[in-house]
Parts: structure tokens; sequence; C-alpha cells
């Protein structure tokens, strides 16, 4: 697989980024395309509202966190509206007599690459994991505190499906907690905060989650960073809401970035 990322904002390449080019597209050309097709089409009423002028949109360079936290296994939870938090899960898996991909993964120096939280019966978290050796998984694991848990489902991911060991793509990042309370924030109408939270916390049908999208360690990729100081991984904030109103049926979708906390975006979707 090739990665090209160019958004350093220049209209050639460096030596550096020539030598990576030439390594791994040595001749010949490189041709991407892409079609789009539909099946159906409905004309609406009114024109989508793309959020872009949002009530607490900041301006360029404003009102970045500081507060951003250099991980090893986990993204930071510190919340203190979940009763459950991801720290507080890890640590019960890592206690528990029951053998779970999380534990083993962790003890392995692995860490978690994606993480989902929601309620159902109780408090869950759905805890993807990768390993030194590129094995990858998933834990579900049900409770209430560091000594209260169970693991309600454990598996392991298909090689293909592995997202790839690389220890060194994790950038810093907010908490979970600081990401969950800016997006509470945005509360005018039809905003995230206005959908997703309900008395200083969030509903209960609202599940919340982190992501890292890293490539895989190579000695081309640790030359190309070390120099450039270019940045492997991206880690995003998602939330998701579904509900029914009527006979409606809602579904709003969040996405931020986790190391600065910008709103990327949001969608609110209804099938009648």
């Amino acid at each position: 697989d090739i990665l090209i990322n160019k958004d350093r904002k220049s209209n050639d390449c460096g030596a550096i980024e020539s030598a990576a080019l030439e390594l791994t597209v040595p001749e010949g050309q490189l041709v991407i395309a892409y079609k789009l097709s539909s099946t159906s089409f409905t004309q609406g009423e009114r024109a989508i509202d793309w959020g872009v002028l949002y009530s607490s949109r900041p301006g360029p360079g404003e009102d970045i966190p500081s507060s951003q936290s250099q991980w090893m296994n986990h993204i930071s939870d510190e919340s203190t509206i979940r009763e459950f938090t991801i720290e507080e899960a890890v640590e019960c898996l890592m206690n528990s007599s029951s053998p779970s991909g999380v534990r083993s993964a962790i003890n392995d120096d692995g860490y978690l690459w994606k993480v989902n939280h929601r309620q159902e019966n109780g408090e869950i978290w759905n805890l993807s994991w990768v390993d030194p050796q590129d094995d990858a998984g998933w834990t579900e694991v049900k409770g209430s505190s560091s000594e209260s848990c169970e693991v309600i489902n454990d598996g392991t991911m298909s090689s293909s499906d592995s997202p790839g060991y690389n220890l060194n793509a994790i950038p810093e990042t907010l908490s979970l907690s600081v990401l969950e309370n800016r997006m509470l924030e945005m509360d005018g109408l039809d905003e995230p905060g206005s959908v997703m939270g309900l008395n200083n916390g969030l509903n209960s049908d609202v599940s919340i989650g982190s992501i890292l999208l890293a490539t895989t360690s190579s000695d081309l990729l640790d030359i190309l960073t070390s120099q450039q100081n270019i940045d492997q991984g991206e880690v995003g904030f998602t939330a998701s809401r579904t509900w029914t109103e009527g006979s409606a049926e809602h579904n709003y979708d969040v996405a931020m970035d986790a190391e600065r906390g910008r709103m990327i975006g949001w969608i609110h979707t209804t099938v009648a």
C-alpha cells in the first residue's frame, strides 16, 4: 500500500519527499479514479444546513486546549459523567481472573486503538486492541467500577483486518471528558449539545468513543517522521445517537479532532 499525504503547503517536493517517492513509485505513473452512482433521487424541500457557523465555533488558532497528554495503553477518560470510566474498565480487566484479549495485549506492550462506550442495561465498553505482533481483537466489558465487571464478549480479528501496530504513531490527545464537554457546550438549535445532552450529561442512548488511525511502522516512514516532524497517527472522537420520534427514526453522528478539540462536523439524518 502507498500512503500519499500532501498537506505541507508547498508546490514541490523536497529531497526527503522525492527520495520517498522514488522508493515507492520508481517508474510509471499512479492513476487514482473513483466513480459515484445513484439508484434513486428524491428532491428535498429545503437546503442542507452544513453547520459551518455553529454557535461556539472558534476563530483561526483560537480556543485550542492545552491539556493534551501522551498515552501508551489507551486514551484517557477522566469523565465525571460516566460511572464506569475506561480507566476503571481496563483496571478491572487487568485484575480479573477471567482471561481477555485486552489483558493479554497490554501485558505484551499492546494498546487500545479503538474504544466505544454505550449503555445497555448497564455501562459497556467495547475495547479494540492490537499487540506488537499485529494480532488484534476486541473485548466487551460490562461493569460499574474497577472492582466489579464481567467480560461479555471477547474475540480476535483476521490478520487482514488488523490495523497494524505502531506505538510511535500515537499523538498527544485530549481526554474523552474534555472532548465530550466541548461537544455539549455547542447547544444551539440542532447542534450536538442540544441533541446529545441531558441535564448536564449525556442522553442514555448516546454512544461515545475514539479511534486511532495510524500507518504501520516502516524504516522509510520512521526517517520521514523524524526529519520532517510529521505525525503518523491521528485520533478522532466520535459520538452517535439513534432515536425514534413519532414515525420517524433519527440518527445523529458527531466527529471531533481529539488532538486539538476541533469540531470536524455532525450529520443528522431522518427516515420517516
